[in-house]
Formats: structure tokens, sequence, C-alpha cells
């Protein structure tokens, strides 16, 4: 289901940059990669250990957000990317949510 949404969320904001005459060229750093693929990858790790990996870091989604939800305030001109991105806020704020309750149901149940 994230999964999915985020791909939603990368062609909408695609579509939106080029329609302004902007062109993609977001990539992920090779040290962010390099650390990262080898954990979520292994097959040494639980599921649960990447979960409660992931969710330490969203632990307060606000504060995750508040660096998108102050470039959007800023928006004065451009309303319909404003509303663009505000819904894909509150996509983000329901993952958030949805992991971190999947990572506290999975936590428990490893526990019991």
């Amino acid at each position: 289901m994230v999964q999915h949404r985020e791909a939603y969320h990368a062609q909408i904001l695609e579509a939106r940059l080029r329609e302004l005459g902007g062109i993609p060229q977001c990539t992920v750093p090779a040290e962010r990669r390099e650390k990262e693929l080898p954990f979520y990858a292994s097959t040494e790790m639980k599921d649960v250990q990447k979960l409660q990996s992931i969710a330490a870091r969203l632990s307060d989604p606000v504060a995750v957000l508040k660096p998108i939800t102050d470039v959007i305030d800023q928006i004065q001109e451009d309303q319909q990317s404003k509303e663009l991105l505000r819904s894909l806020v509150d996509d983000e704020m329901s993952s958030v949510k949805w992991l971190l309750a999947a990572c506290q149901t999975l936590s428990a149940a490893k526990t019991a």
C-alpha cells in the first residue's frame, strides 16, 4: 500500500514539475544507498527490526514533515502546486501513522 502511494506521489510530482517547465533530477545519495540497502535487504535482520529502525526516525510525524509543510506555507502564487503538496503531506502522515501502528503491533507480538 505505502509503496504504491509513494510511486503515485512520484508520478504526480514529476508531472507537475514538467508542467512548470522543470526537469526531475533527484537521486538518493550513494552514501545513503550504501548504508541502508544492506540493512534493509539483509535476510539476517528480522522485519520487525527493520520496521523499528524506520519507526525510530518517524516517532514524531509532525516534526518529520515540518520542513515540507514550512515550504508549502511559503507558496503564494501557485495554488495548484500548494494544494497538491498539502494532499501529499496528508498521505505521508497517514503512511507514517500506519507504519508506527504496524511497528507497535509487531513489536508487541514479538515480546508476547
